[in-house]
């Protein structure tokens, strides 16, 4: 069973955004996510989708075979939040912790919140990837080794192929 867990906390007004799309974390969280499913769903894996923008989005593969065009309906339809959509997710992933084989965070931001999120999911034993979209890439200081730094720009350019 895997978790991805997509950041949406976003400050920027749809008319902006529509004008720096090439460069919006949040439109390449919404992408990357989405190639993520993609690729999870022809394997033999549960997904855990939990993403918030701006109502709580939860969605269980439970083993299905073909769910891919439903999760895309839901990213579709995701708007940034205001508020810090972790406030919510957090407690839904930490009750699924148990039944969990491995997680992705697809983040729009790092702060002292995405730290410690990060800390407590590695003290676990469990699977862990993290990635960070930055509009160009560049990481901020501090940033652990263990987390991925990807460009909005080259994710929604097509550059990113792997992870």
């Amino acid at each position: 069973r895997t978790a991805l867990l997509v950041d949406t906390q976003g400050r920027t007004h749809r008319t902006w955004r529509r004008l720096t799309r090439h460069r919006d974390p949040l439109e390449a969280a919404l992408s990357l996510a989405t190639a993520i499913v993609e690729a999870l769903s022809t394997r033999d894996r549960i997904l855990e989708l939990l993403v918030a923008g701006p109502e709580i989005h939860r969605f269980v593969s439970a083993g299905r075979i073909g769910y891919f065009e439903e999760v895309l309906d839901i990213l579709a339809g995701i708007e940034p939040c205001r508020e810090d959509p972790l406030a919510d997710l957090e407690p839904m992933l930490f009750a699924e912790l148990p039944r969990l084989q491995s997680i992705c965070l697809v983040l729009t931001r790092w702060d002292a919140r995405r730290r410690r999120l990060a800390q407590t999911l590695a003290n676990h034993e469990i699977g862990l990837l993290i990635l960070l979209i930055t509009p160009d890439g560049t990481p901020p200081g501090a940033l652990p080794a263990d987390v991925r730094c990807l460009s909005a720009r080259g994710i929604l350019r097509g550059e990113v192929t792997q992870l």
